[in-house]
């Protein structure tokens, strides 16, 4: 999440309209499997006493602010309107050929303080790549384990479950990765380096004719193609749930 207070505050609308949990006691089980943020625990390492813990004290623990995902840094147009931005840039001998409008994509902005495209990029790829080394960890035991598990039979359909392994086949149970949880991540930012992420997600240059629309607190959905944490891509259609 973004350390910026527009950011902060979007997220504690969100987890606000979140239901409370009923009571739940904390066991060993919960503080050996939970996922780690920052190498502590959900929980802390005191399971003797029982607590009541809610959907928004959970997912607080989880939440994680950096500066990685922060806005864009607009340097000596921070605050300026379209208008005032173009002018001050044509008073400096900036922007001369009629053909060619400023693109922040492209020039990034001016200032000690402003940001290039390549500087927001490295930020964003940070980030992501922090995503994908959870997530892939995860897809990669899921895939490990069904691996080590004989075909079975889906009750509903009876046909067999095919089953494909990434794993070499001299592999003792011992090499598998640590056990850990799937999860989903949600990121909270602005406008800017959001289409600075879903860019770099999709592995393109900052520079690439992606015209994007992001509403307020609107959400866009990012996943991975055929269950490889290599293969990244967003998610144009979503079903609708059943029942």
């Amino acid at each position: 999440m973004s350390p910026r207070t527009r950011a902060q505050r979007t997220l504690e609308i969100l987890l606000d309209s979140l239901p409370t949990s009923p009571a739940q006691s904390r066991t060993d089980a919960d503080i050996d499997e939970g996922p780690e943020v920052n190498g502590t625990s959900n929980f802390d390492s005191d399971s003797s006493n029982s607590t009541s813990v809610s959907d928004k004290t959970r997912l607080l623990s989880l939440t994680k602010t950096t500066e990685q995902i922060a806005e864009w840094k607009y340097g000596d147009y921070e605050g300026l309107l379209p208008r005032e931005l173009l002018a001050l840039r044509k008073s400096r001998g900036l922007d001369t050929d009629p053909g060619k409008k400023w693109d922040i994509w492209e020039s990034g902005v001016e200032g000690a303080e402003g940001e290039s495209p390549e500087q927001v990029a490295a930020r964003v790829d940070g980030v992501i790549e922090e995503i994908c080394s959870v997530q892939g960890a995860w897809m990669r035991q899921q895939k490990s384990d069904g691996a080590r598990k004989p075909a079975n039979t889906d009750s509903n359909t009876s046909t067999p479950t095919n089953l494909q392994s990434t794993t070499p086949s001299n592999e003792t149970p011992e090499q598998k990765e640590p056990s850990t949880k799937g999860c989903d991540v949600l990121v909270v930012a602005h406008g800017h380096i959001l289409r600075a992420f879903v860019k770099r997600w999709l592995k393109m240059p900052m520079s690439f004719p992606a015209e994007m629309m992001l509403e307020p607190g609107g959400v866009c959905g990012l996943s991975y193609a055929h269950g490889n944490v290599g293969e990244r891509a967003v998610l144009v259609g979503m079903s609708f749930p059943q029942g």
